[in-house]
């Protein structure tokens, strides 16, 4: 078996560093701190780091087999008349036989403010709004294919379940603020 775009986590990384850095930094002027990526803190009064805590431990998945018991729709749409559960698997248009999965994927920010640097008690609180209006339940994010060096296209989108973690942390010198969010993804391979 072999995965294909669509099963790549160097895909979910890419498209969750682009969505963020489209959004928080381009569109928000906020500092982001990428996971994996190189950032000195000493520069900056406040940022926002963005972590992947984990992906796996998928909840769902079928098989469409050779004899198109599981049918697909001509708009991507894969579903069984047995349960009723459907999910789009965009480029499969044409009954391509895939296995799937719906896989959960835990993304954390955490949110600091340099105590001595603001005069604002609540900006970790403006951060905290403006990072969740990105990442607000049912809010999809695309995924690409940077695997195939293919940034313009979204093969399908991750979509916001809930919100785990909504809370401050205390710390000595920095105020800090906590956001873990539940996103679902459909993993496939041939």
């Amino acid at each position: 078996m072999t995965l294909d775009a669509n099963g790549r986590a160097q895909n979910i990384k890419a498209s969750i560093e682009k969505y963020a850095t489209d959004n928080l930094v381009t569109s928000e002027g906020l500092t982001l701190a990428l996971e994996g990526q190189p950032f000195e803190s000493d520069d900056v009064t406040e940022w926002v780091q963005e972590n992947i805590l984990g992906i796996g431990g998928g909840y769902f998945g079928k098989t469409i087999k050779e004899d198109y018991s599981f049918l697909g729709t001509e708009n991507g749409e894969v579903f069984t008349t047995e349960d009723d559960f459907w999910f789009v698997v965009e480029p499969y248009t044409s009954y391509t036989p895939v296995s799937a999965l719906i896989v959960p994927i835990l993304l954390n920010f955490n949110i600091f403010v340099d105590k001595t640097a603001t005069t604002r008690i609540n900006r970790h609180y403006e951060l905290r709004d403006i990072v969740l209006n990105y990442f607000k339940v049912d809010s999809t994010i695309p995924l690409y294919d940077f695997y195939n060096n293919d940034f313009e296209y979204s093969i399908q989108e991750m979509k916001v379940r809930d919100i785990i973690t909504d809370r401050v942390i205390p710390d000595v010198n920095y105020v800090q603020y906590t956001l873990t969010i539940d996103l679902e993804w459909t993993e496939m391979w041939t």
